[in-house]
């Protein structure tokens, strides 16, 4: 005779249910490190650093001394950020974020110009993972971890200085966080945004393969990872996912040549339609038509259907590093900061 538990379960079929869980859990776990082997044995290998062949280079703008001394700001987690401020009285801030490899000194020309016409006060921060002596560079603790980071230097920049107007503003991949940004639960807490090349995404018209050569990605290694996270497995977003094809004579301690999963994860946008569609507010976005990366043409059909009203413009004679740099693209962006939101 079958026993009966005290709940009216039969032992057997507890045995049952207990090898049936035994056995799903072994087969999971043979697929995770089957996953893993492909993922770490590779589809694409990594380049060696400084291989020297890409077609953009680390800006290096200014001398040293002429860019501001940084200062700092604590995030939530008790974690010291550095940026870099220049004026300070302006009534419209712009928080201006650096693309992919470089820190805050790579936006040092188009900050300093705008800020010395009074047309904004610039902040420029170097994000978690880059700069002199970041912690793990490359490397943040959690995807979203940039945008809590965003969130938190604008809260100290409100107390700490008098403009009641915010922009964000972002260069390459670091319009792509701004996108991403735009897309989450804090994007309505700004008033207008700004957009120089951004990265939308691999798939997206404007994208040329691999970056134009600058940015190889592990495909492997990234889509296992991408199954892991929704499954909701999280221990292997530390792994490198993407390198950059940085000139090794650009190589130094300010240099962050590769990314891991959740750095990269956390630059890009979500959906870049959905989140570029959260932006009910003005966005002015400028490429160069010499864009190495990104297919400048390709801005329009990318961007327009999901938000009709922004300000698009290619800048003639502007490479994609260059855009930061370029002279016409300084007075666009001065010209719209300073009749509000609006080209003229």
């Amino acid at each position: 005779m079958m026993r009966i538990d005290a709940t009216g379960t039969g032992t057997g079929g507890k045995k049952t249910r207990v090898a049936r869980a035994l056995r799903r859990a072994f087969i999971v776990h043979a697929a995770v490190l089957a996953m893993l082997g492909v993922a770490f044995g590779g589809w694409m290998a990594v380049p060696p650093r400084g291989s020297g062949s890409g077609t953009v280079e680390v800006l290096r703008a200014a001398a040293p001394d002429a860019i501001p001394q940084p200062r700092t700001y604590t995030t939530r987690d008790g974690s010291t950020l550095q940026y870099r401020l220049y004026g300070k009285h302006a009534d419209l801030l712009l928080l201006l974020v650096h693309g992919s490899t470089t820190d805050g000194r790579s936006l040092h020309l188009l900050a300093s110009r705008l800020a010395s016409t009074g047309a904004a006060t610039v902040a420029v921060p170097d994000l978690r993972g880059h700069g002199e002596r970041p912690a793990r560079r490359g490397d943040v603790d959690h995807v979203g971890q940039l945008e809590d980071d965003l969130a938190d230097l604008l809260a100290h920049l409100r107390v700490a200085l008098p403009a009641t107007r915010v922009v964000l503003g972002g260069h390459s991949l670091g319009g792509g966080l701004v996108i991403r940004f735009a897309g989450g639960a804090r994007g309505s807490s700004v008033d207008a945004y700004l957009l120089l090349a951004p990265f939308l995404h691999h798939s997206a018209p404007t994208a040329r393969p691999q970056g134009g050569g600058w940015a190889v990605p592990h495909v492997g290694r990234f889509a296992v990872l991408s199954i892991l996270n929704a499954l909701g497995v999280h221990t292997f977003d530390g792994a490198t996912v993407i390198a950059f094809d940085v000139p090794s004579d650009r190589l130094d301690h300010h240099t962050t040549s590769t990314y891991s999963y959740r750095m990269q994860t956390s630059f890009a946008p979500r959906d870049y339609r959905t989140d570029i569609t959260s932006m009910s507010q003005p966005l002015l976005l400028v490429v160069g038509r010499e864009d190495e990366t990104l297919l400048p043409e390709a801005f329009e059909v990318a961007v327009r259907p999901h938000h009709p009203t922004a300000e698009i413009v290619v800048v003639d004679g502007a490479t994609h590093v260059g855009i930061v740099t370029d002279a016409t693209a300084a007075d666009l962006v001065h010209s719209w900061l300073t009749h509000g939101f609006k080209l003229r």
